[in-house]
């Protein structure tokens, strides 16, 4: 009986070994402890038939009868082997508070058994018990400085951000740049009190004065406390570290426009733009630059010229193609075009390569890159519609006729573009000498406004 639970139980070893070194396979992993004689101890015969039988139970997953052969082994000898066990069967079955129990009264004996410490610290992750495996990760940390993230996620869930964002920042200065980390930086930003977002933001760049990027996240941080004043105390400290900081003229150029020095805040904007990799900043110095243009007109060619040249020169022109639409379709749709050919499958290049074709009433275009979209999104009414709009507008009435009605029936709260349908579909039946038709979308037309 022994031998053959010794047999069943080296299987399941080697089992359970694979699948811990798959869970770890992101983290070095931490080494499992095999059982042998010398970890049992002195016992007798009457023990280790009892607990290799409970180690044959665990194999074919009958918890309960192992933990209960265990408990009657544990009368005999209490081997730490005993309770790790009794902490992976009560762990398998879901009952947290008695695996806790287990490997607590373990690492009571043996406080450096690694296996029992990394059962347990899922043990407190299951159950929500953060501040518990805080100690636990900290000691993982030391051999493994991924375990740095693990100690940021639970500083985050247990509200102690300072402690979060020092995690962040030192597994950065060891592994280097990770946008995954900037984005929990974020995260930890969203939920802290905008008090140490400020005071984290300022030691930073204390410690870290050439680095142009923390300085604007500062001073947006300011500019969304509309505390202009404090941008330009950054912007000022950033050009004492560098007089040809072009991030310090994202504070500069509000300055100028609010002391009205116009030709000066567009120099400004303009060194953004060109030297400034933050899209999120650069979104805001365009959209800030279209709004003057609306107020002081005599810049729209300024404006206008910038937008063109970053078309031409940015990879991430998405930013800045939409200011085209309304000012310079034909810039805008040679865009969008060329867009198209590096992906031709992307949905919104194919929506707006539409929407400007037809303003341009390209109907070539129109009518193969309808297609073209319908073949790979073929239950989006839009593409239906525009085919629709450019066989009407080339003559080809009944094809036209055809997808102009496919595209209502798949359109859905959309009401724009369902009136958009309605007025086409007006347009063929006016073409098609269809009175009573026309007039029945025009009610339908009517009755869509009215809603």
């Amino acid at each position: 009986m022994k031998q053959y639970a010794i047999g069943l139980f080296m299987c399941s070893l080697f089992t359970v070994i694979g699948v811990q070194q798959k869970f770890y396979a992101q983290k070095s992993p931490i080494v499992s402890d095999s059982i042998n004689q010398a970890n049992l101890g002195q016992v007798n015969d009457e023990f280790q038939e009892l607990f290799f039988d409970a180690l044959a139970q665990k194999a074919i997953l009958n918890h309960e009868q192992a933990i209960n052969l265990l408990l009657k082994a544990k009368k005999f000898n209490r081997s730490l082997a005993v309770d790790l066990e009794l902490g992976k069967n009560y762990f398998a079955l879901k009952d947290y508070k008695e695996a806790e129990n287990s490997l607590q009264l373990l690492l009571q004996k043996y406080p450096q058994k690694r296996e029992a410490k990394s059962l347990l610290f899922q043990v407190y992750l299951k159950t929500n018990q953060y501040k518990k495996a805080i100690p636990l990760a900290q000691d993982f940390a030391k051999k493994n400085n991924l375990f740095y993230e693990d100690l940021a996620n639970l500083y985050l869930l247990t509200n102690n951000y300072e402690a979060a964002l020092e995690s962040i920042d030192y597994l950065n200065l060891q592994e280097g740049y990770s946008e995954y980390r900037e984005n929990f930086k974020k995260k930890i930003f969203q939920k802290a009190p905008a008090s140490l977002k400020e005071i984290y933001l300022r030691n930073y760049i204390d410690r870290h004065t050439g680095e142009e990027d923390a300085y604007l996240v500062l001073m947006q941080f300011y500019q969304e406390q509309n505390e202009l004043d404090k941008m330009m105390q950054v912007a000022q400290k950033l050009l004492r570290v560098n007089a040809n900081a072009p991030a310090a003229h994202y504070a500069l150029y509000k300055q100028y426009l609010k002391d009205r020095k116009f030709d000066q805040a567009i120099a400004s904007i303009k060194k953004v733009i060109k030297n400034v990799d933050n899209l999120t900043i650069k979104k805001r110095v365009l959209q800030d630059f279209a709004k003057f243009v609306q107020q002081q007109p005599q810049y729209k060619d300024e404006f206008l010229a910038l937008v063109e040249t970053e078309i031409e020169r940015e990879a991430n022109s998405e930013l800045v193609a939409k200011y085209m639409v309304d000012e310079n379709q034909l810039a805008a749709f040679k865009h969008y075009t060329s867009k198209l050919q590096e992906d031709p499958y992307h949905f919104e290049t194919l929506k707006n390569v539409l929407i400007l074709a037809q303003k341009l009433n390209k109907y070539e275009v129109l009518l193969e890159v309808s297609q073209q979209a319908i073949d790979v999104y073929p239950s989006q009414a839009f593409f239906y519609y525009t085919l629709g709009w450019g066989q009407l507008n080339t003559l080809k009435l009944k094809a036209a006729e055809k997808n102009l009605l496919i595209s209502l029936d798949l359109v859905v709260n959309n009401p724009n573009l369902q009136a958009d349908i309605y007025r086409a579909l007006i347009n063929y039946y006016q073409d098609m000498n269809n009175s009573e038709k026309v007039q029945s979308y025009k009610n339908q037309l009517q009755n869509l406004k009215n809603r």
